[in-house]
């Protein structure tokens, strides 16, 4: 998002956009992005600096951590803050700081719920639906020998 200083009145101005997610070139690692990046700001130029004030949201879907259900749900940054040098006949690209804000909005573990149970770490069943017969004890296999020591 760029924004140029000549174009603010005197008393700022409210900007509202949907800007891909593309042109912030964030590497989808723990979300996929299915809606752009909606921003809702004002900008203001006072005395050389540029104020800019806002919200920015986006639509993402990524896989729950404990039972990998896709799980649908906005990120929404309702405290966006600008505040930097500007000068008259600038251009200020504000690309770098909002993806700066949406990376560090983005959980890295995601839950279905709260309450999710995940999956067997035997079988892999689905532990939401039913439970599975596996033992609640497993032994390593590398460390099975240890069991046959004694100590006395």
């Amino acid at each position: 998002m760029k924004i140029e200083i000549d174009r603010i009145p005197d008393g700022g101005m409210d900007i509202e956009v949907d800007e891909p997610v593309e042109e912030y070139d964030i590497e989808p690692v723990f979300s996929r992005f299915v809606s752009p990046v909606h921003i809702s700001v004002h900008a203001d130029f006072i005395s050389g600096q540029l104020l800019v004030r806002g919200s920015i949201s986006i639509e993402t879907a990524a896989d729950c951590s404990r039972c990998l259900k896709e799980i649908r749900e906005p990120v929404v940054i309702d405290d966006y803050l600008f505040d930097g040098p500007a000068s008259e006949g600038e251009t200020i690209d504000l690309t770098g700081n909002i993806r700066e804000y949406i990376i560090i909005a983005l959980p890295m573990k995601r839950l279905c719920t709260t309450e999710c149970k995940g999956l067997c770490p035997h079988c892999g069943k689905d532990l939401n639906v039913s439970a599975c017969d596996c033992s609640s004890k497993w032994v390593d296999p590398r460390f099975g020998g240890l069991d046959k020591l004694k100590f006395e």
